[in-house]
């Protein structure tokens, strides 16, 4: 697509963001057959799956790879590169070797499994003051007892790790277009054309062809209002012929920004919202 990279580390107000969305089959009916009594043997059996469940999704977790679980669902999120495609590669792979564990311990257990959308989207830089809050409230009352020698400096890393705040965001997934349209396609369910405990890409990661070492299933044209894509069903991943052929056939941050993006400039005016453009959200 012959567009120059920018430079390194910029920070751009409007990135491009993978989000892959999970959820884990048939939980809701194990709840509804118990009468959502926790003291019914099914109930007890469904909290044990959940567990499994999440921590499987803690174990994959890692600063590359950060995660938000809500229940019977998890997020799975990046913002991409547009200097490297292998970002895009390392977010696609670490979700599939995810999806894959747990539909193993799934199918071991007898359980339906889990479903997994990985979208591509926009998304909205914002500007939290939530960490200032932390710092300047408890950060500083913590430090002043521990200068003052009223509590130990290990008291006080171990309160601090232990503070249970009373509102919660994480930043990466507010005004975060990805995350809309991997929930809402994932929530169409067999009806929207998501079958079974399979996941599902977008087709916006992949170039025209799509490379040798991603093997695919039959196209999913999913459409909602106001929001539509194309989704492939991921059959298997050949991370051998993948690396290569330097991970061609997947895109960088730049080249899927023009495939979600109706604007033939869509890139220069990425690159021209830094974080001191007027863009920028002070949240």
């Amino acid at each position: 697509m012959g567009n120059p990279k920018s430079s390194m580390g910029s920070r751009r107000v409007v990135e491009t963001s993978a989000v892959v969305w999970m959820d884990l089959l048939g939980y809701g009916s194990m709840l509804r057959d118990a009468g959502f009594d926790p003291t019914e043997e099914i109930a007890q059996t469904a909290v044990e799956r959940l567990n499994s469940f999440q921590d499987c999704v803690a174990d994959h977790s890692s600063k590359l790879m950060p995660s938000v679980v809500m229940n019977d669902g998890a997020i799975i999120y990046r913002d991409l590169s547009p200097r490297s495609r292998s970002v895009t590669y390392d977010f696609l792979t670490s979700a599939w070797r995810l999806h894959n564990e747990i539909n193993r311990n799934e199918q071991q257990k007898g359980y339906p499994g889990i479903r997994t959308v990985m979208a591509a989207g926009f998304r909205v830089r914002r500007k939290s003051k939530r960490s200032d809050h932390l710092i300047n409230g408890i950060g500083e009352h913590l430090l002043k007892q521990s200068e003052s020698g009223e509590i130990s400096v290990k008291q006080a890393i171990y309160t601090a790790l232990n503070i249970r705040s009373t509102f919660d965001l994480t930043s990466e997934l507010q005004a975060n277009f990805a995350f809309t349209k991997a929930y809402l396609a994932e929530s169409s369910g067999t009806k929207g054309g998501f079958i079974g405990p399979n996941m599902f890409v977008d087709h916006a990661f992949l170039s025209n062809s799509p490379p040798g070492w991603l093997e695919l299933g039959d196209k999913v044209d999913w459409k909602t209002d106001g929001m539509e894509s194309s989704f492939y069903p991921i059959v298997d991943i050949d991370a051998g012929m993948a690396g290569r052929c330097n991970h061609e056939g997947i895109l960088d941050a730049f080249e899927v920004a023009e495939n979600i993006s109706e604007s033939e400039k869509i890139v220069k005016r990425l690159k021209g919202l830094t974080v001191n453009g007027n863009l920028e959200s002070n949240g």
